[in-house]
């Protein structure tokens, strides 16, 4: 039998019968072969190819076992999705918005937060900020670091002096960078607001108002990009409407703060307004 030197830190001699395992070199580890008494020396490396030895997987403990993830896709990273890990890709990391976590202001109309719904009666007029209805949330995000999007679902009874409007905005509520729709032409216009001093900023492609269109505004410092997109939650085509450095931009973090989605109506409409928005979510900027 082999003398053993107890004097090593966190030595563990594991049971093997009537024989102490085998001496393990480089890279190698005792591991029984199954007989119950006897052990071999066996590699790292081997050890982990049991589990898998496909080029770009890693080791995950799964919900009863070791098991191999897939994480070599292009453009993915690894994310917890609350009990395991997960490969993602970095273009879907949304965090959705709950419509129940938006405050609702009526204003001269309705705001619905459950279903991300605005509406403003016939011949309403909702220009002044208090009159809109309005649906605001703050964030959580850096405020030098939003990106913001939102997919406009449905709209009736709209005309050209019907507005509806995504925004990143703060205590300050006539600063903001602003992405509006004008319902009667389906007109996009991109806008930078300091102190109630609008700068368009550009005009984007005119929309049909199919349910499938989406506005993305994201802030990041002086720079600004406003995007349109197409498709469903996940996998958009989005389209680069303007980006820019700001010479002028929002320099106070208390006015970038909150989302907002708006229905502004400048004279009032023959019947009653709405439109209601979907998929409002976030993107982590790294």
């Amino acid at each position: 039998m082999s003398a053993v030197d107890p004097s090593g830190r966190a030595i563990v001699i594991p049971g093997g019968g009537s024989s102490l395992p085998a001496a393990a070199g480089a890279n190698e580890v005792p591991a029984s072969t199954g007989a119950g008494t006897a052990y071999s020396a066996v590699t790292v490396p081997a050890l982990l190819a049991t589990v898998s030895n496909t080029r770009g997987r890693l080791l995950r403990r799964g919900a009863s076992a070791w098991e191999a993830l897939d994480a070599q896709t292009l453009g993915s990273v690894l994310v917890g999705d609350g009990t395991d890990v997960a490969s993602s890709p970095l273009a879907t990391l949304a965090l959705p918005q709950a419509g129940s976590t938006f405050t609702a202001s009526n204003g001269v109309g309705t705001a619905t937060n459950s279903t991300l719904t605005l509406s403003v009666p016939g011949s309403t007029v909702a220009t002044a900020y208090a009159d809109r209805p309005r649906l605001t949330k703050a964030h959580g995000q850096r405020p030098f670091r939003v990106d913001v999007v939102g997919r406009l679902a449905s709209q009736s009874g709209g005309d050209a002096n019907s507005y509806y409007a995504l925004r990143v905005t703060g205590a300050t509520t006539n600063t903001q960078y602003m992405m509006q729709v004008q319902a009667g032409t389906g007109a996009v216009t991109c806008y930078r607001t300091i102190s109630g001093a609008d700068t368009l900023l550009a005009s984007g492609s005119a929309v049909s108002f199919t349910g499938s269109e989406w506005f993305r505004i994201v802030v990041d410092g002086a720079r600004i990009q406003f995007y349109q997109g197409t498709g469903s939650a996940g996998s958009q085509t989005w389209t680069l409407t303007h980006d820019s450095v700001q010479a002028s931009f929002v320099t106070s973090s208390a006015d970038l703060t909150s989302v907002e989605l708006y229905l502004y109506q400048g004279v009032g409409a023959a019947g009653t307004v709405t439109v209601t928005w979907a998929d409002v979510a976030l993107y982590p900027l790294l």
